[in-house]
């Protein structure tokens, strides 16, 4: 067996740091990260200790540029807060969440060197074709065990069990965990199960080390 074909097996390095990155990090992410604490604490010592009116002009400047940080991040805050939450899937997302699913389990699955007059000439590498079993070794699925992957810290795809796979699906689906007290209803277990089987279709073989 070739490297590719054991690609997905190969535990990941991560690669090495290089000088440069912690130059950076000390001299430019970390004096950013510093911006809104620093402006915080400067503006709570001068109003608790009411000395804006002894400031010269450079000072004044420095206290409305940190007064403004101040409001960006209260903002800012207030917009997390806003989205932070788990919208509810919808019947009808959910029927655009499962098509946009199989549309991305379809891409790639043309090959471009045999099958080009089987394509729609307008829009050559389309996700059009059909989502079909694909062999353990044959590129495709290679490729799409190595990229699915990542989504588990990049893990060797073996090590991956088969219920990781249902909580991942769960929540790609469902914008929630699985539940771990009790089964999910019969028409979501539905839904995951179908889209386990296109996963199993697209990586080659049953998901290894069922559990």
């Amino acid at each position: 067996m070739t490297i590719k074909h054991n690609l997905p097996e190969i535990p990941y390095a991560p690669p090495s740091r290089a000088p440069s990155f912690y130059l950076v990090l000390l001299f430019v992410v970390l004096p950013l990260w510093l911006v809104i604490p620093l402006s915080w604490s400067f503006v709570i010592y001068t109003l608790y200790s009411a000395r804006l009116i002894y400031y010269g002009w450079n000072a004044r400047l420095c206290f409305a540029v940190a007064l403004c940080e101040v409001f960006f991040s209260v903002y800012h805050y207030h917009l997390v807060r806003s989205i932070s939450g788990l919208p509810q899937t919808s019947q009808r997302n959910l029927a655009e969440l499962q098509a946009s699913f199989e549309r991305v389990l379809k891409t790639g699955l043309a090959d471009l060197t045999v099958d080009e007059e089987s394509l729609n000439p307008e829009r050559p590498g389309s996700p059009a074709e059909s989502l079909t079993q694909l062999g353990p070794d044959d590129p495709r699925a290679i490729e799409f065990r190595e990229c699915m992957r990542a989504w588990f810290r990049r893990a060797t795809w073996s090590s991956i069990r088969r219920r990781d796979l249902y909580a991942y699906l769960y929540w790609a689906f469902y914008n929630s965990p699985l539940p771990a007290t009790h089964s999910p209803s019969d028409h979501r277990r539905d839904v995951v199960d179908d889209a386990i089987r296109q996963v199993e279709t697209s990586c080659g073989h049953d998901h290894p080390r069922r559990s």
